[in-house]
């Protein structure tokens, strides 16, 4: 019962993600910069629910962003669930639960959408302002992210493992010396 529940709050994430990115979010922008909230929850779902639920997630919300902003589908979609997978393999191994790792992740999840961005976008178009383009915008648009992530990822991972929880599943990284043995 409960996985169904989390299967329903993942599928009704995509469109309101896409929502809160293209409504709300566009009221906060600074200059040209907009925090990828798409992203934050995509490396939220990676960290605490696994490849699965990120690379699903990811490429329907990507998918959503292609098909209302761009002529060519499937280029946001392939970014989120590649970004979703490698975040959650990263975070197979690592401490989650510190907000400084998460929000690294993010950060560096969005500098690489950038350079995604731009070399599919600008580079094989022959448009070459590798500095600029990540000055300008690459790197303020991660911090941004990095930022609103802060706020959001602890949102999203409270959703998916404290209100979502199943009860009889055993947390990740569990101590107890009887599940040692």
């Amino acid at each position: 019962m409960m996985k169904a529940a989390r299967i329903i709050a993942a599928i009704l994430i995509v469109p309101a993600a896409y929502i809160l990115q293209t409504t709300l979010f566009q009221a906060i922008r600074i200059g040209s910069i907009i925090p990828d909230v798409i992203l934050v929850i995509t490396v939220a779902l990676a960290l605490t629910k696994g490849e699965v639920y990120a690379i699903l997630t990811g490429f329907f919300m990507g998918l959503l962003c292609d098909i209302f902003s761009m002529d060519l589908i499937g280029f946001y979609a392939l970014f989120y669930s590649l970004a979703g997978f490698f975040c959650a393999r990263l975070g197979r191994n690592l401490y989650i639960d510190d907000l400084k790792f998460p929000a690294a992740v993010v950060f560096f999840a969005d500098l690489a959408k950038g350079i995604y961005g731009y070399v599919f976008l600008f580079l094989l178009q022959n448009h070459i302002f590798t500095g600029t383009f990540l000055v300008r915008y690459s790197i303020p648009e991660a911090v941004y992210t990095m930022l609103v992530s802060l706020v959001l990822y602890p949102l999203v991972r409270l959703l998916f493992t404290g209100v979502l929880k199943d009860r009889t599943e055993t947390p990740k990284g569990d101590n107890n010396i009887a599940s040692i043995s």
